[in-house]
């Protein structure tokens, strides 16, 4: 497979998405990196172009696949012009209504709907993504499996060059999950997470304007959603 994954990426709040993009410099499938117009942090930028990253300011108009660690700002903007293949996303939320109790965090028992921190950063651009007609496949890793104690290194990730970042051991990798599963669908290898074909549901109108997103199941959606994490 060449090189065609494009990473929409917020680089600025959180170390996440550096160790996200790193890990698809490292397989040899990234292709370059459009940050997403929300958020900017100058010293890991370069950190990342000494090490081979190419950044563009605006999604390729050639673009197919594209991963998003940040807001879908950039996205909206591409896809009102652009049809794409695949969009892999880390947000959205399954609630009990459609996961099985046995796979319910504790932290989130009897939830159907929660706030959703890349969803939020822009609610309209969100919601145009994840109803549109362009894109004719949806991945959403969730936060109801990205809060996992499994989402952490020495359990699902083990990758070795995790080792310089230092990190606590019980950091959840939100981005790093979400890359390791749209690479596993594009390959056809097994995913660690299970999911249902859902409409997303967003209920506005939150103070601070902090929505609040959750799930509901339809078989004809092109939109999948995480509802289990597993080793």
């Amino acid at each position: 497979m060449k090189k065609e994954i494009i990473y929409v990426a917020d680089i600025g709040n959180d170390i996440d998405d550096v160790i996200a993009i790193e890990y698809l410099l490292n397989i040899g499938l990234l292709k370059s990196v459009v940050l997403d117009g929300k958020s900017r942090d100058y010293e890991r930028e370069s950190e990342l172009e000494k090490n081979g990253v190419i950044f563009e300011t605006e999604i390729p108009k050639e673009s197919k696949i594209l991963f998003c660690g940040g807001a879908l700002t950039k996205i909206n903007e591409f896809i009102k012009y652009n049809k794409i293949d695949l969009l892999v996303a880390n947000g959205g939320f399954a609630g009990t209504n459609i996961v099985n109790k046995k796979n319910v965090l504790d932290k989130f028992k009897n939830k159907e709907k929660i706030r959703t921190y890349n969803f939020n950063m822009d609610i309209d651009a969100t919601l145009n993504v994840i109803h549109s007609n362009n894109i004719n496949q949806i991945i959403l890793v969730s936060k109801n499996v990205c809060h996992s104690e499994l989402n952490c290194i020495d359990k699902i990730h083990t990758d070795t060059f995790l080792d310089k970042y230092n990190l606590n051991k019980g950091k959840r990798l939100h981005d790093l999950l979400m890359v390791k599963e749209g690479v596993n669908y594009i390959l056809g290898n097994k995913m660690n997470c299970d999911y249902l074909n859902v409409i997303p549901i967003c209920e506005r109108n939150i103070p601070n304007n902090m929505s609040i997103w959750g799930s509901e199941q339809n078989n004809k959606s092109n939109v999948k959603i995480s509802i289990s994490l597993k080793l």
